[in-house]
């Protein structure tokens, strides 16, 4: 039979010619592209309609670009990018920005609203005299701005909602009216920036005996609770009707932004209105007042009178009238809405001033962030949801809480979720809400952290719930600026003992703990269990007489540190035998929890006994006099920060010869004084190129990850 002489009907002819086309189709994606331009007020309606049309479409070779031309969108609402079945791949959309894009959430203020200040009584509140001559007064009904938010009592085991309304300066967020001044945040330990609480009146709340257990109630005693103050200059807010206090109140990783209920000039009690989350205590209790009139004394603070739409602001000193840019953030909502879908690209675009979050992603695959910009939003950056996403090569600052929470994977069948966080540089978070709020807060299954550089908050970098992390070739510096009790990466995991198998691998540690005490570089609290730290370098992590050590262990097990250098570490690894001291009941609360969860006979599913062998042994395992970590192959040198012990690591709360219970090989200690001499300059240069002839070989493998072999290699592809 001769095919090509055959004749066939027409239908079947076109049958053939469609089958084609669809090959063609295959292998030639079709392109769609939509351009967004600042000309068009109706941008974000012609997004939507390209979006939502695009999202039905069946052919995965289809793209739709939307690329933004250079300029700067007002954006009021939520992008939604959403489908109301279950995920599955949907064709890709790249959104892209052509020069410089700007997407935001704030209003312009006109800067010719701006008045010197009309009623001589509020003026007159203003206690700085040279303050008075310089604050101006904007009226928002005039400026068009009608929602105005609120300031809501927030902080720990205390929900966040949306931020009130924040003021920007060129592009940089002012500080809203204070007492005392803001100062240098590393030395904010020192307290000269904040009050110190002297006596407690009132506690609120009947003592807790044990700090969170869920089934401990605790009862009011009819206030927030009151104290004591000694300085005479808070009687100057007497008359205020909106004072807030920012700082400790009661325990101290317990931080609260609480709201003055009343100032008793005769007593001087300050009484709080809102119940803290534990009762009062004036061991650690510090704060500073805040939302005041009568405290904008210096350049850049701002009061936001609500009751009669005034803003009041004292300009930075090169203030013009005629280029001067003064906005407020009013957007309320996630900039990003995603929620089913996948193969969603950002790329080249800056998102900036909300006074919530930049994206929510739930639920789906292969949405990307990459070169992209974040600043200026007041709870949070990413929240991240799903399996495969990725944000590459970003810049976050100035984020009010948590910058990225990645979350996604299988707890069940320990699937992972493969989200990353990789090459970004994130700074100056959790300005809002200012305790456990990460940079980037890990959950679920496998989930990666790489090559990172976090730096300056008043908390920790990282946070992890979960199981089967990377957290790898990470740069973290001067975190934990003013809060004590907690690491730069933590985990409180005792009451879930499956969540296992971590690894902290080739990060490098440094300037954590110049000032202060109980803050530690890496921090296992309460049990937690089956981490690997392995090739960190932990550098000036603590200071003279301190206990701050670069890795902190709260009776935490089945935690290996392995081939770790550690420069000038006040403590290396600090083993803490909480269990057998004043954490007996935590461990009694522990173990009737895991009975709940795993029976009593603390049977595990078969996946997890394959990832944590383990496992196997849960029930015999030592809680007490916990002997099942190990530190080996670790390198040690003391130049500038004394070392606090006199072995490799250190033990407490135990008997005279627990040092025992860690299982240690192979370490040693250094006394080659080039390598802090290096770092110190390593640090500090911005053309690191000219550094790698006098490096020390001991530190290549963890400064740029490689063996001493590779250099030729190294220095014709360094970039830094």
């Amino acid at each position: 039979m001769r095919i090509g002489t055959m004749k066939f009907p027409k239908c079947v002819k076109y049958f053939f010619l469609v089958v084609v086309l669809m090959a063609f189709q295959s292998v030639f994606a079709i392109h769609k592209n939509v351009s967004i331009t600042t000309g068009n007020s109706e941008w974000s309606q012609v997004l939507k309609q390209a979006v939502n049309s695009h999202l039905l479409t069946q052919s995965l070779n289809d793209t739709l670009f939307i690329d933004f031309q250079n300029g700067a969108y007002s954006l009021s609402e939520s992008l939604k990018f959403s489908s109301k079945t279950p995920l599955k791949a949907n064709a890709p959309i790249i959104l892209r920005g052509i020069g410089k894009v700007v997407l935001s959430g704030s209003k312009r203020l006109d800067n010719k609203l701006f008045k010197p200040i009309s009623d001589k009584k509020n003026k007159s509140k203003i206690i700085s005299k040279e303050a008075q001559k310089k604050v101006l007064e904007l009226d928002f009904k005039k400026a068009g701005v009608t929602d105005l938010g609120e300031i809501k009592c927030i902080g720990f085991g205390r929900n966040v909602g949306v931020a009130p309304p924040m003021l920007f300066y060129n592009g940089m967020r002012m500080t809203l009216a204070r007492y005392p001044n803001e100062g240098d945040p590393n030395l904010l330990k020192e307290r000269t920036t904040v009050i110190p609480i002297k006596k407690i009146v009132n506690k609120g709340l009947n003592k807790v005996e044990m700090p969170l257990d869920e089934s401990v109630k605790s009862t009011s005693t009819g206030t927030g609770g009151s104290f004591l103050y000694n300085d005479i200059r808070i009687e100057k807010w007497a008359n205020a009707n909106d004072v807030w206090l920012d700082g400790i109140f009661s325990r101290d990783w317990s931080w609260s932004l609480n709201k003055v209920n009343s100032i008793d000039t005769k007593t001087k009690t300050i009484t709080l209105e809102y119940d803290e989350k534990y009762d009062l205590t004036a061991e650690h209790s510090f704060f500073f007042a805040c939302n005041l009139l009568e405290e904008i004394d210096v350049p850049g603070e701002y009061f936001i009178d609500r009751a009669k739409a005034k803003l009041y602001f004292y300009p930075p000193a090169d203030f013009d009238v005629n280029t001067s840019n003064i906005e407020l953030s009013t957007n309320s909502t996630d900039f990003i809405n995603i929620e089913n879908v996948s193969n969603i690209r950002f790329e080249n675009i800056a998102f900036e001033s909300g006074r919530y979050r930049a994206a929510t992603v739930v639920n789906a695959e292969n949405i990307v962030f990459k070169s992209c910009e974040f600043r200026n939003f007041g709870v949070a950056g990413l929240s991240i949801k799903g399996i495969n996403n990725r944000i590459e090569n970003c810049v976050f600052h100035s984020i009010g809480g948590t910058v990225i929470t990645l979350d996604g994977g299988n707890l069940e069948t320990l699937e992972k979720a493969n989200n990353m966080v990789k090459d970004c540089e994130i700074s100056d978070w959790a300005f809002y809400n200012r305790v456990y709020t990460p940079a980037i807060a890990l959950s679920g299954v496998g989930n990666n952290v790489i090559g990172n550089k976090m730096y300056n908050a008043p908390h920790g970098a990282i946070t992890i719930s979960g199981n089967n992390h990377l957290i790898e070739k990470n740069d973290i510096s001067n975190v934990l600026l003013e809060f004590a009790d907690f690491g730069a990466i933590y985990a409180f995991l005792g009451k879930s003992q499956t969540m296992r198998g971590s690894i902290i691998r080739g990060n490098y540690f440094h300037n954590i703990g110049a000032i202060g005490d109980r803050i530690f570089a890496i921090y296992a609290d309460e049990g937690t269990a089956g981490w690997t730290i392995d090739n960190n370098l932990f550098y000036k992590i603590g200071n003279k007489g301190s206990r701050i050590a670069a890795v902190y262990g709260n009776s935490c097990t089945y935690t290996h540190i392995t081939n770790n250098l550690f420069l000038d570490c006040n403590e290396t690894f600090d083993l803490s035998f909480h269990f057998s001291t004043w954490g007996k009941k935590r461990l009694d609360y522990f173990k009737n929890e895991w009975v709940k969860q795993y029976g009593e006979d603390f049977i595990f599913p078969a996946v997890y006994l394959k990832h944590y062998p383990e496992l196997k042994n849960f029930k015999n395992d030592e809680r007490i006099f916990v002997n099942s970590n190990t530190f080996t192959g670790n390198t040690i040198g003391n130049f500038a920060i004394p070392l606090s012990h006199k072995n490799f690591f250190t033990t407490r709360n135990g008997n005279a010869d627990s040092d025992k219970y860690v299982n240690a090989k192979d370490n040693s200690f250094t006394e080659d004084s080039r390598l802090p001499q290096f770092l110190s300059e390593w640090n500090k240069s911005t053309n690191r190129s000219t550094l790698l002839k006098s490096m020390p070989e001991l530190l290549y493998k963890y400064l740029i990850n490689g063996d001493v072999e590779n250099k030729i290699a190294f220095e014709s592809n360094l970039i830094k």
